[in-house]
C-alpha cells in the first residue's frame, strides 16, 4: 500500500508481477505498453483491486513506469527512503524502476540455480546490461566465474567485468558472442553437464 500511495501521489504507473504469471495494473495505458516488446504477458487492468494484491495471489516484483525517465530518477531517493528496509529498488532500463522484496535479486536467483544444477559459482557464465545485473556479475566474478557485460551495458557493469569481458550490444549478438567465447570454447564449462555439451 505504501508503494501504491507513493505512485498515486506522484502520478506514476505501477505494475505488479504476480505469482500466477500475470502483470497487473490499475489500468493498461501507454506506460504499460512499453512492456509489450519484451514478450511478457499483456498488462491487465484491475482497477482498485491493486490494493488487495498479496493475499491469494502473491506479488514477486512491482515496477514503476514513466515515459519521462528524468521524472523517475528525480524521485528514486525518495522512493528508497519511503520503502526503507521493506524492499529494494533497482533499475533494468530507462523509464522503469523495479521494486523487489528484500534479499531478492538476480544474484540470489543464480545462487539457487547453481545449487539446483550442482555447479559452483566459479563454473557460471553470467551476462548483463542493466543496473539490476550488477550484484550478479560482481558475485560470479568474485567466485571465479565468467562475468560478461553487453556492449550496451551501463558503465558500472563494464567497469566491474573489465574491457576484456565486454561483448557486442545485445541487439547485435552479444549473448551469442559470450556463449561462443566462454562456453563453446570451453573456458566456462570445465566438465560435462547433462544440459550442456561442449562442441569441438
Amino acid at each position: 500500500a505504501t508503494l501504491l500511495t507513493f505512485c498515486d501521489e506522484r502520478g506514476f504507473t505501477v505494475v505488479a508481477y504476480t505469482t500466477d504469471d500475470q502483470i497487473v495494473a490499475r489500468e493498461a495505458n501507454c506506460h504499460t505498453d512499453i512492456l509489450l516488446p519484451f514478450n511478457e504477458p499483456t498488462t491487465r487492468g484491475i482497477g482498485p483491486a491493486m490494493r488487495d494484491l498479496g493475499g491469494e495471489v502473491g506479488v514477486y516484483k512491482m515496477m514503476l513506469i514513466d515515459l519521462n525517465d528524468d521524472h523517475l530518477l528525480a524521485v528514486r531517493g525518495d522512493l528508497e527512503a519511503t520503502l526503507g528496509e521493506s524492499a529494494s529498488v533497482t533499475r533494468a532500463m530507462p523509464t522503469m524502476l523495479e521494486v523487489l522484496p528484500p534479499g531478492c535479486s538476480k544474484a540470489t536467483g543464480v545462487v539457487r540455480a547453481a545449487e539446483l544444477l550442482g555447479v559452483t559459482l566459479g563454473e557460471v557464465l553470467a551476462m548483463g546490461d542493466g543496473e539490476n545485473d550488477l550484484e550478479m556479475l560482481q558475485m560470479v566474478k568474485a567466485a571465479g566465474g565468467r562475468a560478461v557485460a553487453m556492449g550496451n551495458a551501463v558503465q558500472s557493469l563494464k567497469d566491474t567485468v573489465g574491457d576484456a569481458h565486454v561483448v557486442a550490444h545485445h541487439n547485435d549478438g552479444g549473448a551469442a558472442e559470450a556463449l561462443e567465447r566462454y562456453v563453446l570454447a570451453g573456458a566456462a564449462v570445465p566438465r560435462e553437464y547433462p544440459s550442456v555439451r561442449k562442441v569441438n
